[in-house]
């Protein structure tokens, strides 16, 4: 029984890390497109300091739950940082 358990505790765990970063509104997913390239512009390989900016500036916990208003002013901050780094 406990043998069951840890490999239906195991396998929703894969399922969960197969999911990835996907979901999310379907109204934003070209502005998520457009975050996610700019992160990797300003060298950002973690998902989460992504994340942590939008609950710093939104109070929202993931990009993909932003709405079309939000990920515009994300994209903003984003691009303003970048030229701060590219200024330098």
């Amino acid at each position: 029984v406990i043998g069951i358990l840890a490999g239906m505790k195991e396998s929703s765990r894969k399922a969960i890390r197969a999911k990835g970063r996907g979901g999310g509104n379907a109204a934003t997913e070209n502005q998520r497109r457009k975050i996610y390239r700019l992160t990797q512009e300003l060298g950002w390989d973690k998902p989460a300091r992504v994340d942590g900016l939008c609950r710093k500036m939104f109070k929202v916990d993931k990009v993909e739950w932003l709405d079309y208003m939000q990920c515009s002013k994300l994209i903003e901050a984003l691009k303003s940082m970048l030229g701060r780094q590219n200024a330098h």
